[in-house]
């Protein structure tokens, strides 16, 4: 049952990932510099897709792996500079092998 209680630890939901203020939206200062040309490519799909909607709760499984680390970054940019507000969440799993380690990961939950 360790596992399962250092998984807890890391692992934030809703909540406890700081969002913007009601009505307000993260300083796109303080935000990761993502590309131009994948922003256009995810903002696409988001909006041709109807993939988030105003209001909506999206949970990224944050791996550690460049895939899931590049899409909080890109959500939270949209959450900086889209027309509708969203809330972003972020979870860790522990594959529950010797060598994961998620403590570089918690940056990315606070």
């Amino acid at each position: 049952m360790k596992e399962v209680k250092e998984v807890k630890e890391i692992s934030k939901t809703f909540s406890e990932i700081p969002q913007p203020e009601k009505g307000k939206r993260p300083k796109k200062h303080q935000l990761l510099k993502v590309p131009k040309e994948i922003l256009s490519q995810v903002g696409a799909a988001i909006r041709d897709f109807e993939m988030i909607k105003d209001g909506d709760r999206v949970l990224v499984a944050l791996s550690g792996g460049k895939d899931s680390l590049a899409l909080i970054h890109i959500l939270r940019h949209f959450q900086s500079v889209a027309p509708i507000r969203f809330e972003l969440g972020a979870i860790t799993v522990d594959p529950m092998v010797y060598e994961y380690n998620p403590a570089p990961l918690i940056p990315y939950l606070r």
